[in-house]
């Protein structure tokens, strides 16, 4: 196993600006002044193990952090033999598995993936043998995560550090549980990344607001959720929602209150503001908070969401429903570009529970990773390439 140094790289402006606290600072400013800077490693190893990476932070003096990206891209080769030690003849079928795990403090919660292949048929005559590989199992297959809604512990001197734990795994059946000889090898090459998305125009941070989202809650539902650390008792959040990114309309006030409805003194506090969009609702939706206080004024994240035309249900079935520890996701296999989907568990208020990437397959089976309380959720299955996206409603008994 060998492990480099992470190396740095810069590439040229980006051309969008989606999800940036501004302060002053016009979304048209900051659409011609977008950068990226990545850093990397690459990690060879046996297929399993720990990895413990370290990339620097990003600096404030370097531009407006506006997201975070992380890779992880696996390339693995992957070799076995296995021998009939049966008096009959028996066919073999064997699968190949890969979970990537990736934690850190920084993340709001842990990044775990798992993707499976089949590799093949085998029958054999009672002690026939048979070796192949090695073959490449994973041709630089991408994990990623992005976070946009808290970039502060990405912030600031020092580092950030990153557990990163693959473990490559066999299945193999047989047809009358014949008795086997079976060994495997596996060799795995892993570019390791992380990737600040920043824009250059020199805005300032938002002081005070520590987390904003805007998540499709419904076919046509947009809720809006933001958390404060503290505030006084005379500002407002006015809800901003625009068509283009760039010229705004407010939708809703929302005056500063506490936990219990009083006034505000000051502390922490979480909002949600939920937006029926109008007509059929289809396109892309932008949306931003102008927050006042006192005479000044300033601006959140921008958020950008896509709503397609009447795609609940239609090509995608989730069934059991009611269901209780599982579901099986079927998508239309006349839906998405091939690449795969990645499958999305959303609570009724709009939070991320469960996700996964899925490559090979258009019938999956997810066990639910935590118990989930009774309820209506949610099912969103994503085109690993972006292209499409489709939601269905399950019901948790």
């Amino acid at each position: 196993m060998s492990i480099h140094h992470p190396s740095f790289r810069k590439t040229a402006c980006l051309t969008m600006c989606v999800g940036w606290m501004l302060h002053f600072t016009s979304f048209s400013q900051c659409l011609n002044n977008m950068a990226t800077r990545s850093y990397d490693t690459v990690l060879t190893g046996i297929g399993y193990g720990n990895y413990q990476v370290q990339f620097p932070k990003w600096s404030l003096d370097d531009g407006l952090l506006a997201s975070v990206k992380i890779n992880a891209r696996v390339s693995a080769h992957y070799k076995f033999t296995m021998k009939n030690r049966d008096v009959t003849p028996s066919t073999y079928s064997l699968w190949v598995g890969r979970e990537d795990l990736i934690s850190s403090v920084a993340m709001n919660h842990d990044y775990d993936n798992i993707t499976e292949q089949k590799i093949g048929v085998f029958p054999m005559d009672a002690g026939a043998e048979v070796s192949e590989g090695p073959f490449l199992f994973l041709d630089n297959y991408v994990n990623t995560d992005s976070i946009s809604d808290n970039t502060a512990p990405f912030l600031g001197p020092g580092n950030v550090s990153f557990s990163y734990s693959p473990a490559t795994y066999s299945t193999l059946h047989t047809n009358n549980n014949s008795s086997y000889y079976y060994s495997a090898a596996v060799q795995d090459t892993v570019v390791f990344s992380l990737t600040y998305l920043y824009c250059r125009s020199g805005g300032v941070l938002a002081t005070d607001l520590t987390h904003f989202s805007a998540r499709l809650q419904g076919p046509a539902t947009i809720q809006v959720a933001w958390s404060v650390a503290g505030e006084q008792k005379d500002r407002q959040y006015q809800v901003q929602r625009s068509r283009d990114g760039q010229h705004f309309t407010t939708i809703g006030i929302v005056p500063a209150a506490g936990s219990d409805g009083a006034p505000a003194t000051g502390g922490p506090a979480d909002y949600t503001y939920n937006d029926l969009l109008p007509g059929e609702g289809t396109g892309k939706w932008y949306y931003r908070l102008l927050i006042t206080e006192a005479g000044d004024s300033s601006y959140s994240t921008i958020k950008e969401v896509t709503v397609r035309g009447n795609t609940e249900g239609r090509g995608l079935t989730v069934y059991p429903s009611p269901a209780d520890d599982f579901i099986e996701v079927t998508v239309d296999p006349g839906l998405g570009s091939g690449a795969g989907w990645r499958i999305e568990l959303i609570a009724p208020d709009g939070r991320s529970i469960q996700n996964g990437n899925y490559l090979s397959s258009n019938n999956i089976h997810i066990d639910f990773k935590h118990r989930l309380p009774a309820g209506v959720y949610f099912v969103q299955a994503m085109d690993l390439r972006g292209d499409q996206r489709y939601i269905q409603r399950f019901v948790k008994r």
